[in-house]
Order: C-alpha cells, then sequence, then structure tokens
C-alpha cells in the first residue's frame, strides 16, 4: 500500500525596480547641473507589472488525514459439529463452512473462511491426529509441534495462553510467504490434546485483518469442545 505523499509549499516574490538615470551636460568644472533648491523629491515610478500592494499569499488548508481501513469482528455465528473430526465450534458469523476442505501441512483439515481483506481470505483450519509415542498432555505436544516448525525455518513468538474450550493452549505467531509471491500472511495457532488426540487450530489473515481475525478466532476457540 502506498504512503501519503509530503507535499511542500512555497511562495516567492520576485520584483524588479527600475531607476532612471538624467545625464545632462553644461558648463562648469564637472558639467553636472545641481537640482534647483526648491525641487520637490517625486516618487520613483512604479514599474509596468509590479503590484502596488503586497501580494496574498494563499495558506494551503490541510484535508483530514488519511485513515486505515477497520476491519470488524465478525462474532458469534451458527454451531457447527465436524463429522471429521467428532468436535462441536461456534463458527464466527458469516463466515462459509468447509468440510475436509483445507489443509496443515500434509494432513486434512475442516476449514472456515471469512472475509478477504488486502486480496487474502480470512481463513480457520482445524484437524486431530493420533498423538505421537510418549506424549499424552499438552506441554509435552507443544514441544513438538514447536520443533517441527523450528526444524522448517519458521521463527514464531508466543502471543499468550487462551482459553480452549475447557482448557487452556498457547497461542503462538509468525508470517508466511505466499506461494510465488514476495508478500506474506499472518499466522496464529494453537495446539493441545484433548479426547486422547492432539488438535491443532489455525488462523490465516492479511495483516490488516488481524485484530478481527483473531478476535473470531478466540471465540471460536472457546467455544471448542471435543466429543
Amino acid at each position: 500500500m502506498g504512503r501519503p505523499g509530503r507535499f511542500a509549499w512555497r511562495a516567492r516574490l520576485v520584483a524588479f525596480v527600475a531607476l532612471g538615470a538624467l545625464m545632462v551636460t553644461g558648463c562648469g568644472a564637472g558639467g553636472v547641473v545641481a537640482p534647483p533648491a526648491d525641487a520637490v523629491p517625486t516618487a520613483s515610478p512604479t514599474p509596468v507589472g509590479i503590484p502596488t500592494t503586497p501580494p496574498r499569499i494563499l495558506t494551503p488548508t490541510p484535508g483530514p488525514s488519511p485513515t486505515a481501513t477497520v476491519v470488524a469482528a465478525s462474532g458469534a455465528g451458527e454451531s457447527y459439529t465436524s463429522a471429521l473430526f467428532n468436535y462441536s465450534i461456534t463458527v464466527p458469523r458469516g463466515w462459509n463452512i468447509l468440510p475436509g476442505g483445507g489443509r496443515i501441512g500434509p494432513s486434512t483439515a475442516d476449514a472456515f473462511t471469512g472475509p478477504t481483506v488486502e486480496g487474502f481470505p480470512t481463513n480457520v483450519n482445524i484437524l486431530a491426529e493420533t498423538l505421537p509415542a510418549g506424549i499424552a498432555e499438552t506441554p509435552a505436544y507443544f514441544r513438538a509441534q514447536a520443533a517441527g516448525l523450528q526444524a522448517v525455518g519458521i521463527q514464531f513468538s508466543v502471543v499468550e495462553s487462551v482459553a480452549v474450550g475447557s482448557g487452556r493452549a498457547t497461542l503462538i505467531t509468525y508470517t508466511n510467504a505466499l506461494p510465488d509471491s514476495e508478500d506474506t500472511y499472518r499466522v496464529h495457532q494453537v495446539v493441545m490434546v484433548a479426547a486422547n488426540r492432539g488438535w491443532i487450530m489455525t488462523l490465516s489473515t492479511s495483516e490488516l485483518a488481524t485484530e478481527a481475525g483473531l478476535a473470531d478466532f478466540k471465540a471460536l476457540l472457546a467455544s471448542f469442545q471435543p466429543r
């Protein structure tokens, strides 16, 4: 997106004053005739085209400053129960439900799509998987998933602990590159253990839609009920 331009205002007045010289000849030592003692000085003539009063310099009146587009959260919508992973959530109002229509890595996920902002559709993907050997609780599952992200060069930041159904999970964030583009999008993700399975829930948004998308994502997570 472009940045607002900077405008500089300048006013400049250039005046040329024409001076007359009187050359006279006559008698005397220097050939210069002195003016009569009773001569009255006259004002210098004003050259044609130069105003007799100072010009009025117009000062620009600044208009309203541009403001960023405000993207509002969708709010709570309908309840949805997944036949694929056997859980229920409250989907944000107006979002599309795509059972099995998403992917997280190589795995199929339920997908939910919201508003498109800056050409990027806000979306959530949810999947459940069999727990890796030796992992039975959320902290260990989180560490395993974090190691997987770091192994492929993704550096994430921890945001906060959030409510996921009756439990809590660590919310992380990072950016991802769009395919065949230098542009990026924002990812927020939680992982947790519930009902003897590992759950990965991911929100993807444009940067401009992050705040609204995150508000909807947190509400969706709080409504999560595995079965």
